[in-house]
């Protein structure tokens, strides 16, 4: 139904918010030599995993909901 697309589409918005955040921090902690670089590829890896869950998840949404 409508509701749970609205709700799908903000956990959407707040996965991607999140993502964001983390990508600035973890470009910050790069910059002060926090971690290896063989580290923050691992960590740069797991942001961009996350992202892609999140953006499966919408769209199996839609696909259940006939929006696409």
């Amino acid at each position: 139904d409508s509701r749970s697309m609205r709700e799908v589409m903000a956990l959407e918005d707040q996965i991607d918010a999140y993502r964001k955040r983390i990508h600035q921090q973890h470009l910050n902690e790069i910059n002060e030599h926090k971690y290896s670089y063989t580290a923050g590829s691992y960590y740069n890896e797991l942001i961009s995993i996350c992202e892609a869950i999140g953006d499966h998840a919408l769209k199996v949404s839609e696909s259940l909901s006939g929006k696409v």
